[in-house]
Order: C-alpha cells, then structure tokens, then sequence
C-alpha cells in the first residue's frame, strides 16, 4: 500500500517541469545509481556522516527497514541508524542488479536486491533481499533518499 502511495505522489514531485531528453535521463538515472552505491558503502563503512548525506532530512522520508521497523522523518531515521550501527561488529551491504527509472525531473525510482551480512554480538547474520528507494533531486547531482523501503527474504 505505501509503494502505491508513492507512485501516487510521483506525478506531484515532478508536475510542470520540462520534459527530459534521454541524455538528461540516462545522466540522472547514472547519477542516482552511483548515490546507491555510495548508501550501500557508507552503511557497510558505518559512516554516519556519509549516510546522512545521501538522505533528505525533512519530515516527508520514509525508511521500511529490512527487519520490518519504520521511521518518519530525518530525525528518527538518523537514530535508528546511530542505534542500529552502534551495535554491530562487522558489517557488509552489497547492492546489486539495479535499476534506476527517472519518472520526472526531480524524482527517480531505483529497485534492486540487497544483502546484509552482519556480525552483531559476536553472532554473524546474514539476509538478501529486494529494495526500493525513491530519490529526490536537491540539486543538479545532488539526489536524495526520499522514501526507502528494504525486506529480507532469506537469512541464515
């Protein structure tokens, strides 16, 4: 229901503005997909500092994390990270076979699956899964995390 939601909104986000050419959209969708790689490595680094950078820091984001917690808003979302990442050992999120669509100028849409490979209490976890995150264009490639939702289908 939240996803729905979402693409709801899209239209909103991005409504009266300019038509992108392809090559405005395949620099985006570039863009957008390097910012995911920089959250996956920020999480695995555990650089909070990092992380905050690639997350919009208004009341409007979303966050489903893969354990089925929820936040709202920058400053619950920053300390569940401070929470979550001060409890663990070893950490390693990989991102792989992303997608990125640019639905509007401002606002794109990357689904992908990801995989958590942790070491908290000296007990290693690991989970794989897919994800969805919708960005939001700050600036010209300054791209946000707006709504991010991740679930594991599988752990050991």
């Amino acid at each position: 229901m939240r996803l729905i939601l979402v693409f709801l909104m899209i239209p909103t986000l991005g409504g009266c503005q300019h038509t992108m050419s392809l090559a405005e959209r395949a620099k985006a969708a570039q863009v957008v997909s390097g910012r995911l790689d920089e959250w996956a490595l920020s999480l695995s680094n555990r650089n909070l500092d990092e992380l905050g950078a690639l997350y919009d820091h208004g009341r409007a984001l979303s966050v489903t994390w893969h354990d089925g917690r929820r936040t709202t808003g920058w400053n619950e979302e920053s300390a569940a990270q401070r929470a979550f990442l001060s409890g663990v050992e070893q950490l390693n999120v990989t991102v792989r076979d992303a997608t990125v669509d640019v639905v509007a100028q401002d606002v794109a849409v990357a689904t992908f699956s990801f995989a958590v490979d942790a070491v908290v209490g000296g007990r290693r976890s690991v989970c794989a899964g897919p994800g969805t995150s919708v960005w939001v264009r700050e600036t010209a490639d300054d791209w946000r995390i707006r709504t991010l939702q991740t679930a594991c289908a599988n752990s050991v």
